[in-house]
């Protein structure tokens, strides 16, 4: 049964019949109207129980005027700024969602971690929304398209003050990130660039070699200068007096941690040293290769020279263990060395990319 309760306390239906109330109703309370209604809709002929006037839920027909439902029109109210005392308007997740941009799969879970709670939730469990909130929707929602995550959103709506420091702050982080990324294009276009260049594999045999090495941990595959620890550890041994028959060569070798390498330094010594060769917070070893045969690719150096970190070198290598593999060689593990070829003034012309082979 659809119809308006009037103003001078009778209910009117679409179908013309008019009832007027019980003097206990008018005047009284929502919840006294609403009981004393029933009754008496219920002894009008041909009506029946009374039905709730919007369909679907099972409340009772008459609502509170001043709430904030979308079937306003349905009790005859065109105009809400006329009820005196009505309340703002509360809008349903859906709506809310609609009105600040978010989505409801959002909303329910910024509601379980306490970023976003409705404003009120319904005794079924139907959460609404206050439309003061649609300023704190829009902030979670700009600081989320930025980037922040959702524990800083929350950090930074705690500081409101502050707001532009964690935003400058993650656009400094966004700034690194991405000149990382250009760094890991610009590197992997080059590598790729160098596994299409022919690389001439050499075969040689050599004689056993002692020598000193200096240990340098590289982490997350940083590129290093060779000429520091090299430098260094020339200038130890000559001070030691030991002479230093050959080219620098270095080695890398994995350790235990992912994400560091080991760089062994090191100058071929006409002897091994007697006497442990001394630096200060480094650890110096010291060893023989011994005779051995060794395939290798001769590489140019760039201008600033030595780059542990050349891609050719990896390329060459590539090249190398196909060579082998073709010729039915078996290499020597973890024997791959760089090794520096000097010019007669001393300076670096060109880099042996060597491995050796059983």
């Amino acid at each position: 049964m659809d119809g308006i309760l009037t103003q001078n306390g009778q209910f009117s239906t679409k179908n013309g019949c008019r009832k007027s109330l019980p003097s206990d109703c008018q005047g009284g309370s929502v919840s006294q109207t609403q009981s004393v209604l029933g009754r008496e809709c219920s002894s009008i002929p041909g009506l029946g129980q009374p039905r709730n006037l919007i369909a679907g839920c099972r409340e009772p027909i008459i609502r509170r005027l001043d709430s904030p439902v979308a079937g306003d029109r349905r009790l005859g109210i065109t105009n809400r700024k006329s009820i005196q005392g009505a309340s703002h308007h509360m809008m349903r997740i859906g709506e809310f969602a609609l009105a600040s941009g978010l989505t409801v799969k959002a909303l329910h879970h910024y509601d379980a971690i306490d970023l976003l709670k409705p404003a009120r939730v319904t005794a079924n469990g139907y959460r609404t929304y206050s439309p003061t909130q649609l300023r704190e929707a829009a902030t979670i929602r700009a600081l989320r398209n930025i980037g922040l995550a959702l524990d800083t959103v929350a950090e930074a709506r705690s500081n409101p003050h502050h707001m532009n420091s964690f935003i400058e702050r993650h656009r400094a982080h966004v700034a690194d990130e991405r000149a990382r990324q250009d760094a890991d294009a610009a590197q992997g276009s080059a590598l790729i660039d160098s596994l299409e260049l022919d690389y001439t594999v050499h075969r040689r045999s050599m004689p056993a070699q002692h020598w000193v090495g200096l240990q340098h941990e590289i982490r997350n595959r940083e590129l290093e200068q060779v000429e520091s620890p090299l430098a260094t550890l020339q200038m130890a041994l000559t001070e030691a007096g030991h002479t230093i028959s050959g080219p620098w060569w270095t080695t890398l070798r994995q350790t235990a941690e992912a994400e560091v390498v080991e760089v062994l330094f090191c100058w071929p010594t006409a002897q091994i040293p007697a006497e442990p060769v001394g630096i200060s917070g480094k650890i110096v070893e010291s060893g023989t290769l011994p005779a051995r045969d060794e395939l290798f690719v001769t590489l140019e150096t760039s201008e600033d020279d030595s780059d542990l970190g050349d891609l050719g070198a990896e390329a060459a290598q590539i090249a190398m263990i196909e060579q082998a593999n073709g010729d039915g060689l078996k290499l020597v593990h973890g024997s791959i060395r760089q090794v520096g070829v000097l010019a007669d003034d001393g300076t670096p012309e060109a880099i042996e990319l060597v491995i050796a082979i059983q």
